[in-house]
Parts: structure tokens; sequence; C-alpha cells
């Protein structure tokens, strides 16, 4: 039953945890699994300026609710207390005033995984949006994929959480076309350019400058 192997995962990875590169890969592959259930830490600079109070339970917003969420202080990340993770779910509690009423409702978040940024680009692509290419760092050749790749600024759901740097292909033909021709006169994808550079014209990063466009000459 599915409570058998519930038991059979606790006991065995208490007594055997999991190598890091296994660890790594569960937790990605929840990351995928829940990407709609992303939160990030709400940084107490951002609480005080707004006005809230500062409490031991860590304060996150989600992508899902517009109301702040909130890591118990009991949970195995609570120290940590990671930028991103994500959740199973959200359990309600009513918390008494120093009166011994009922205060308002707070949500915590149950069954909390600590993510790395750079999973959401990699798992929820589709929620992420991108800034147009970096000149700074500029595009490159990357020749394991055999593939020219700029850099670019990803943000993350609705609220835009604006995530590490990111390579990815480049769409623009023209400038794919510029900076593959550089990798080229570089040597970058056949090493024996090297030793005729001296030759040329102009230095190969030449190309990638914008007075340099109508040049027909590079060699």
């Amino acid at each position: 039953t599915l409570e058998d192997v519930e038991y059979a995962w606790r006991v065995s990875s208490a007594h055997y945890p999991p190598p890091l590169v296994e660890e790594r890969l569960i937790c990605q592959s929840i990351c995928a699994g829940w990407a709609d259930r992303v939160a990030k830490r709400i940084p107490i600079s951002s609480r005080v300026a707004e006005g809230g109070t500062i409490t031991r339970a860590g304060r996150y917003q989600s992508c899902m609710v517009d109301e702040s969420i909130f890591l118990h202080r009991w949970s195995s990340v609570s120290t940590a207390r990671p930028e991103f993770l994500v959740y199973n779910e959200l359990l309600e509690t009513k918390r008494p005033n120093k009166e011994g009423e009922t205060s308002a409702k707070r949500a915590y978040m149950h069954g909390v995984t600590s993510v790395d940024p750079s999973w959401l680009v990699e798992n929820a692509k589709s929620s992420c949006s991108f800034s147009p290419p970096l000149e700074d760092p500029r595009p490159f050749y990357d020749a394991q994929a055999d593939q020219v790749k700029c850099w670019v600024i990803p943000t993350f759901g609705r609220f835009c959480w604006v995530l590490p740097k990111h390579s990815m292909p480049i769409s623009n033909v023209e400038l794919r076309v510029q900076v593959f021709a550089y990798a080229l006169l570089e040597g970058q994808v056949c090493p024996c350019l090297k030793s005729v550079r001296k030759y040329m014209s102009a230095p190969p990063e030449s190309i990638l400058r914008r007075e340099s466009f109508g040049q027909k000459r590079k060699g």
C-alpha cells in the first residue's frame, strides 16, 4: 500500500540518507511537480518598511495567493530559511491575541522543499519571462552544445521574481550569425584558425561592434 511505501521510505532514509546527487535529483523532481506552489522569502527589511511584525516563523510570498504565508519554526529548513522553496499544501491556523481572543488566520506551508532558483527556469519555463540578450556578459559559442547562446535575466511568476542570469540559444538570426562569426574567427569553432588571426584585417571581436556591421572584409 501507499502507507507501506511511505513508511519504508522514512525508515531507509533515516538510516541511509541518499547521496547528495540523488538528493538533488529528488529535489529537482519535486520542484518540477510543484512548480505552481513556489514561495519566495520576504526580507525582514521589506516587512519593516511595510509596517509588518517580526515573527519567529519565516514569512514568504506564494506565487498562488496574495497573502503572506509562513514557514513554521519547527520545519526542517526553518534555520536556513531558503530564498525559494516549494510546498505541498497550506494549513491555516487561528492564533489568539493578548486578550485571548481569536485573531486573524495564518497559513503555514506543509511539505516544504528547498529549491535552487535556477531549477525554476529549467523545470517551470512556461512561468518565466526573459529579458532581451545582455551585452555584458556578451553572447558566446557553446562548443559542447554547438549552439550560439546569450545571457538573459529571467523573472518568475506573476510577481516577477528576479532569478539569476541564465544562458539560452539566441533567437535573433542576425545576432546569432554575428556571434558565430566571431567565434569562428577567434578559433573557438575551428582551433586551426587561431594561427591565422594575426593576418586578419581586424580583430575578431570587431565583428560584434555596431560600427562594423557594414564592413564586408574580415580577413
